[in-house]
């Protein structure tokens, strides 16, 4: 990826120092180190927070081409599918989280625990924290598999989600007493109830359209190809 040129938009507000900011910023090195054969990034507009670049809006040209791609930047993601077992009772349920979702007009969403990879690192540790910030439950990490990954929007934006499955034992107290709490990080807005569905209640939903989250039907989805492949694979021939 020779002779890259960087540039601000023409009718930009920002300065030389802001392009100075952008590029060196951990978002931007993420983002360019993944791409091929682009000759021009414009950089439209950046969101800031803390001292670390959040968000980049860019314009990418590819060479041999005479126009522009906007693409959205962000870092990547992880989510995670964890079942809960009942150590008394041996019932599996599945632990999803309800929490306010404004930009789709949502008070209460319903979506699997999932989190932003905000800096250069193991999307296995994010997990583990975001599995603790929004269930307060403490697993380890053999506790989590992969299951794999996706890009949610790949026709606008970057993010890749890393996927994981888990399976977690608990007493009947410990569950309730999760269920009872409201979770998430007070300093990042988060309002959090957990919900149990069983795999009868959560497919219900999910068929019904009660349950609409796309990285909720991504995990689920490879779930059952990595433990089911010959049923799926019956069911998308027989449809």
């Amino acid at each position: 990826m020779n002779e890259l040129c960087v540039v601000l938009n023409e009718k930009s507000i920002m300065t030389c120092e802001d392009l100075e900011k952008v590029v060196d910023s951990k978002l931007y090195q993420h983002f360019i180190s993944i791409q091929k054969d682009v000759d021009l990034v414009i950089i439209e507009y950046y969101l800031e927070v803390d001292g670390q670049i959040k968000f980049l809006l860019l314009s990418v040209k590819k060479k041999g081409e005479n126009f522009s791609k906007l693409v959205f930047v962000r870092f990547d993601s992880v989510a995670t599918l964890l079942r809960i077992t009942n150590s008394e009772t041996g019932q599996k349920h599945f632990l999803m989280a309800k929490q306010s979702r404004i930009a789709v007009g949502e008070s209460s969403y319903t979506e699997i625990i999932a989190g932003t990879l905000d800096k250069a690192g193991d999307s296995l540790e994010q997990i583990l924290r975001e599995i603790t910030e929004e269930s307060s439950l403490k697993i380890f990490a053999e506790q989590l598999k992969l299951l794999g990954s996706w890009h949610p929007s790949c026709g606008g934006c970057n993010e890749r989600i890393y996927g994981y499955f888990g399976d977690v034992m608990l007493t009947t107290a410990q569950i309730a007493k999760i269920l009872a709490k409201t979770h998430g990080v007070a300093a990042e807005n988060e309002s959090i109830h957990l919900e149990l569905f069983s795999a009868d209640d959560l497919l219900g939903a999910i068929a019904c359209g009660d349950i609409q989250d796309g990285k909720t039907l991504a995990a689920l989805a490879l779930f059952l190809v990595k433990v089911g492949f010959a049923t799926v694979k019956v069911a998308l021939e027989q449809y």
